[in-house]
């Protein structure tokens, strides 16, 4: 045994010097697989388009019966519809003057805008002010519910801030009331946007709360001197119907048409634009009186009529409902009482 060990080893050491290489089973290396790199696209967020940049504001409104004045909006979107700046009549009693309210609307653009003014008895504070102006018929039919109040500042002082959303005609509304109560009686400022045409929330956000906040913002009382200055009739026949003609009155009827034509030049349109007007043929109207009719044109609106009679004059001179003045009416009595 030991003899074949010391054999072996003997062979070993053999062939160690002679260089021999013992050889082993080939083997290929496999590369480790790396995944390719891949650079995904940055994304980029688009911004959200600032839609206040689309507005655009008109000349201010003033409305000197009801003691305040504002700047409406023109505009609201781009490429949208031109806003119109209206009074209408509402039956309950209200401060000076037949109760009123004005609109500020463009078709069926989605978004509406009023203004409201009274100052009766009924109304002590703030609280009551939202309610009554909430029980007139513009609003019968309506359910909204309101946010919590808040405080907010504005020209003509501090004033509470609601949100509101409901039902107004069938359509889902939402929108915003702001509402001041002071010396000048309840003032409150109503927006809001339906459904009827796009998602009312979104419109309201985008487009319908900058347009608000604006109007809200240029919201004035009038001085003592600018309430002076021209009242708006309290009937809507005034002027724009032959029987309820303007009554400028003369002194020698040679002045009546130049007396005429002095109202004329201080009246403007609802949002300041000057009046153009043509005198049409004099008409006797049912009464049996004669007439001046004028037709009337401003800015792109279409042409209407005013109605005028120079056999009588009567003080004071008001405003037909839907229109504003440069100044006071430069008309007085063409004939001095003694």
């Amino acid at each position: 045994m030991r003899r074949l060990a010391f054999l072996l080893l003997s062979i070993l050491l053999l062939l160690s010097a002679c260089g021999y290489q013992i050889s082993s089973p080939a083997r290929t290396e496999v590369p480790i697989y790396l995944a390719p790199v891949v650079h995904a696209p940055i994304q980029t967020r688009t911004p959200t388009p600032d839609y206040s940049t689309f507005i655009q504001m008109g000349q201010e409104v003033a409305v000197p019966e009801k003691s305040y004045a504002f700047t409406p909006i023109l505009v609201a979107r781009e490429n949208g519809p031109t806003y119109e700046t209206n009074f209408f009549v509402d039956e309950a009693p209200a401060y000076n003057t037949t109760g009123r309210f004005t609109s500020i609307t463009a078709g069926d653009s989605g978004l509406s805008f009023s203004i409201w003014q009274y100052k009766t008895e009924e109304i002590t504070d703030e609280a009551s002010c939202l309610a009554y102006v909430l029980k007139k018929s513009y609003f019968l039919g309506s359910q909204y519910s309101f946010s919590p109040y808040e405080a907010i500042t504005l020209p003509i002082g501090t004033a509470q801030s609601t949100r509101i959303s409901g039902i107004n005609n069938e359509f889902h509304a939402t929108g915003e009331i702001v509402f001041h109560y002071s010396e000048h009686g309840c003032l409150v400022f109503i927006g809001e946007s339906t459904n009827a045409h796009e998602d009312d929330v979104a419109l309201w956000n985008n487009i319908g709360k900058p347009a608000f906040d604006k109007m809200v913002q240029s919201l004035r009382f009038l001085t003592s001197e600018e309430m002076a200055l021209c009242r708006i009739a309290p009937n809507d026949s005034y002027g724009v119907m032959p029987e309820d003609p303007i009554p400028v009155g003369n002194s020698n009827l040679y002045d009546g048409r130049e007396r005429e034509e002095l109202y004329l030049l201080t009246l403007r349109g609802p949002n300041g634009e000057e009046i153009i007007f043509q005198r049409q043929s004099p008409i006797f109207n049912k009464n049996g009186e004669i007439v001046d009719p004028y037709q009337i044109q401003y800015g792109s609106s279409p042409a209407t009529t005013l109605y005028f009679t120079i056999y009588r004059y009567q003080e004071p001179l008001y405003l037909p409902i839907g229109y504003t003045c440069e100044a006071a009416f430069p008309l007085s009595n063409p004939i001095p009482q003694p």
